[in-house]
């Protein structure tokens, strides 16, 4: 399946390859998802990949002890910006030099 059919038919799903995601996959993700909207075009998130087992165990304990975030191979945690101006100003510059 390419990505975006995944994308455009996308379930929860809770069964995973048991098989790495190699980082040109992982960018080629989120190559993809940096298209996401948001308010004023601000994307006032951050993505944290997590491909190493210790790294999903420890993403596993705040997560209540799901037990996909370590079944998968990789997880990824999204970080939300409570401050989404704060980096506007530069959004903004951008915008103007894109016209």
């Amino acid at each position: 399946m390419e990505f975006d059919e995944a994308v455009l038919t996308r379930r929860s799903v809770h069964e995973y390859s048991d098989e790495p995601v190699d980082d040109d996959t992982i960018a080629a993700v989120f190559d993809q998802v940096r298209y996401s909207p948001s308010s004023y075009n601000l994307q006032p998130w951050e993505f944290l990949v997590l491909t190493e087992d210790p790294n999903r165990e420890r993403l596993k304990e705040v997560a209540y002890g799901q037990e996909h975030v370590t079944d998968a191979p990789v997880a990824v945690a999204v970080l939300g910006n409570t401050d989404p101006s704060a980096h506007a100003e530069a959004v903004a510059e951008d915008q103007l030099r894109k016209g």
